[in-house]
């Protein structure tokens, strides 16, 4: 999958897929008062928008600008888009049309532009992690939420809880077939997600 990114506002990147210069799909992350949300996408962003947005409510004194993200465990947010696909195309496509086309756009294959804003649920999230070259107040990660959002509570003396939103979810059969394209494609999955790997497990408290 060839992609660039460009910032396009304080608050918004686009991405170009192909190596074509002229379309884009844009995606905006929380650039709001006090709070900075790097909002990668398959990585709860839902929820932690709406938590956000919550906070900044109850925010009262002035305080320096808190930068935040939540990252996700590779494999699991690299099935998670998956198993989105399958969601909005299940009866249209069988599970098997639906993992080829994506693997193909995942191997090199022409994205078209409809497809755009269906690929950036697979971009790497150390793209979205390392594009503003900030360094971050707080990274948590999705699979211990409750405990991120109890920490970030703490750090801006708000209380608030978290809904979880957006969960996509597929058929047995479909995950089964799934994971046996991920091992067929197993080296080229390695190289794909090594750099998300490697940022995932440096992460180890805040």
């Amino acid at each position: 999958m060839r992609y660039t990114c460009k910032k396009h506002s304080d608050s918004g990147l686009f991405f170009y897929f192909n190596g074509d210069t002229q379309q884009y799909i844009g995606h905006n992350y929380w650039n709001k008062g006090n709070l900075l949300y790097m909002n990668i996408p398959k990585c709860a962003s839902s929820s932690i928008s709406d938590y956000l947005a919550k906070v900044q409510e109850k925010i009262d004194t002035p305080m320096s600008t808190f930068r935040l993200t939540f990252l996700r465990e590779p494999m699991a947010r690299l099935k998670s888009a998956f198993r989105m696909k399958h969601c909005n195309l299940c009866g249209v496509m069988s599970d098997k049309d639906i993992i080829e086309k994506y693997m193909g756009y995942l191997q090199g294959s022409v994205i078209p532009y409809e497809n755009y804003n269906d690929m950036l649920h697979f971009v790497p999230q150390h793209v979205f992690y390392s594009f503003l070259k900030i360094k971050f107040d707080f990274v948590g990660k999705v699979e211990q939420i409750e405990a991120g959002i109890k920490q970030i509570n703490g750090i801006l003396g708000v209380s608030e809880t978290i809904r979880h939103e957006n969960q996509s979810e597929a058929s047995g059969e479909f995950d089964i077939l799934l994971d046996r394209q991920i091992e067929k494609n197993k080296h080229f999955f390695e190289k794909f997600l090594k750099e998300d790997f490697s940022l995932y497990h440096s992460v180890k408290h805040n």
